[in-house]
């Protein structure tokens, strides 16, 4: 599950690292809370990359409302060719949301949880595998995404039993790419020594602002 991310990434990266074509407009943020707008990477009608601000929680083409969209920030890798929320979204519309980091709750005791903050080890950003939708009703569009989610490798499983699906750099071509019939086979842990983690203060939480002070290491 990824439920808390963080991005304080430039357009000058996105254009570097996502080769993004089309800027857009980043305002760094260290807590990324769902159903609010993040950034994310789709493939244009002429194959380039664009990076548009979707909102964090998919809402179907079909939802007669958008209710769902807190429930569905996060899609499980082993379903999303099957369930009727995702199976769409993943023939047809896939995504990747860049990040810095993301972050987990290890529960200590009963009333006890430690966040951690984990990000890769050489700092180079990255990337989830995503999928989007748009909805429209009475006048409302939204185009929405999840977070694609995997079993958790060894590195991750001391806190959690899923992490999200993280793409190479030069994998996003093929998780982009509408007419790869096999993104499936992209859906599996990164490397176990690729991700590193240290803890960040327990309870501080800015719910109004970008929520900085969580990034800070113990």
């Amino acid at each position: 599950m990824c439920a808390r991310y963080e991005f304080i990434g430039t357009p000058e990266q996105l254009i570097e690292a996502f080769q993004v074509l089309r800027e857009v407009e980043i305002v760094p943020r260290h807590d990324i809370r769902p159903t609010t707008q993040v950034v994310a990477i789709r493939q244009a009608p002429n194959g380039n990359r664009q990076a548009d601000l979707l909102r964090w929680g998919l809402i179907p083409s079909w939802s007669k409302d958008t209710k769902a969209a807190a429930t569905m920030i996060n899609a499980r890798g082993e379903t999303v060719a099957t369930k009727p929320s995702f199976r769409s979204a993943f023939k047809r519309r896939r995504c990747v949301l860049p990040a810095t980091s993301f972050y987990e709750w290890e529960k200590l005791t009963a009333k006890d949880k430690q966040r951690w903050r984990i990000h890769r080890v050489d700092e180079t950003p990255l990337a989830f595998a995503g999928l989007w939708e748009h909805w429209e009703k009475d006048g409302q569009v939204i185009d929405s995404c999840s977070i694609v989610t995997t079993e958790a490798n060894g590195f991750m499983q001391r806190i959690h039993d899923r992490m999200p699906v993280i793409l190479e750099l030069d994998e996003i071509g093929a998780w982009l790419d509408s007419d790869n019939e096999a993104p499936g086979e992209l859906i599996r842990p990164c490397p176990e020594d690729c991700l590193t983690m240290e803890t960040v203060p327990r309870f501080i939480g800015d719910r109004t602002g970008d929520g900085s002070e969580v990034a800070q290491p113990d």
